[in-house]
């Protein structure tokens, strides 16, 4: 999802992904933080170019228009299962070190690569230890090809950086998959009552399964003060048969769409009332942002998680089994009585993710990775 460059005299970012959750804005921290590493050694180093949309065409660029540098254009191929980054390779080019993502079906990653063996350039794979088919259990050719092809490669976890290490030879780093720093604080607490999805309304994020588990969950009468409320955070392309659906299930008024949640303050105050966040596909940052405001999590046993599903602990997190409405609802009513027993300790679980999952320690893995150095 990215090419980082740096040289004597610049450092960028080429980045054609989204972060459409509310909060992600704080990405804007891992630049200050970056600038502050790399500018030791050379002034004004920091520039970022990023592309408008990723393969998934509801993912726009997150990164504001007054921090974007070099404008690239994403050109994409064959029903956008291939992707093309105008602009991307002449950076690389201009660089004498880069940080790419592991990623296939990206193109002009191959380009770099085989660029890079030529000019000497040092150039850094970024991303995943395997894909997110759930039957891959390692990496398929083309993964490996990059990785070998590369510099060294930089992980989103400990645990896949752990993985890389015992696979390949090449040196490995890690910027885990951060959101915040680690002085975030969490809202004034509230009487916790909601279930909270903050995301995109789309058929991948599975939030119709949300809606009928959290109805399993009502008729269930776990919730005898009828107080919990489901909170369907974002938009898309499904909020209007999400709505349609609450109400063809009796629930319209309890379950509420607050729309986009952009700034960190309101997303605090959100989670502060929180029961739970949930996801009803695949694990993403979305488990780390609820964890860093100190919110356990109810999520899918088996979907093609990324790495940050091994955030998920028994002592933070309930799973229940995909595609299932009866079992959400059972995890829905566990979260809920653990949390009126006071098993769940919130000032933990906001600690220990912060203390791995933050800014500090994202930036610190590209600045190494990027110097070719380790910490």
């Amino acid at each position: 999802m990215a090419i980082y460059e740096i040289s004597s005299h610049m450092f960028r970012k080429i980045d054609e992904t989204s972060f459409s959750s509310a909060g992600l804005r704080e990405r804007q921290d891992l630049q200050r933080l970056l600038r502050s590493q790399i500018e030791i050694v050379s002034p004004d180093t920091l520039v970022i170019a990023a592309g408008d949309v990723h393969f998934e065409d509801s993912l726009t660029t997150g990164v504001p228009a007054e921090q974007i540098d070099v404008r690239l254009r994403n050109r994409f191929l064959l029903g956008r299962r291939l992707m093309w980054q105008s602009g991307a390779i002449g950076v690389v080019r201009r660089s004498d070190a880069a940080v790419v993502e592991l990623n296939p079906r990206i193109l002009n990653t191959w380009l770099a690569l085989l660029l890079a063996r030529v000019s000497g350039t040092r150039v850094v794979v970024w991303g995943h230890y395997n894909g997110r088919r759930i039957d891959e259990a390692e990496p398929r050719l083309l993964r490996r090809l990059q990785v070998r092809l590369s510099s060294g490669v930089l992980a989103y976890t400990p645990a896949e950086a752990a993985k890389f290490a015992a696979t390949y030879t090449r040196p490995v780093y890690c910027a885990p998959n951060a959101l915040f720093r680690r002085t975030l604080e969490p809202a004034p607490g509230r009487m916790p009552s909601d279930f909270v999805y903050v995301g995109r309304h789309t058929a991948s994020k599975k939030c119709d399964l949300l809606v009928r588990g959290y109805a399993e969950f009502l008729a269930s009468r776990a919730d005898r003060q009828g107080i919990t409320r489901l909170v369907l955070a974002g938009n898309g392309p499904e909020t209007q048969a999400l709505i349609e659906l609450a109400a063809s299930l009796g629930i319209a008024d309890r379950v509420v769409f607050p729309g986009r949640v952009t700034s960190t303050a309101d997303l605090a105050q959100l989670y502060a009332g929180a029961v739970a966040g949930l996801s009803g596909g695949y694990v993403g940052l979305n488990i780390t942002q609820a964890h860093c405001f100190g919110v356990p999590f109810v999520y899918p046993d088996a979907e093609p998680h990324a790495p940050e599903v091994t955030l998920a602990f028994e002592s933070n997190s309930v799973p229940f089994s995909a595609d299932s409405p009866q079992s959400l609802a059972q995890a829905l009513k566990t979260a809920w009585e653990r949390g009126i027993a006071g098993d769940w300790d919130s000032e933990a679980i906001r600690r220990d993710t912060l203390e791995t999952f933050s800014a500090e320690e994202m930036a610190r893995g590209f600045a190494e990775a990027a110097g070719g150095r380790r910490g």
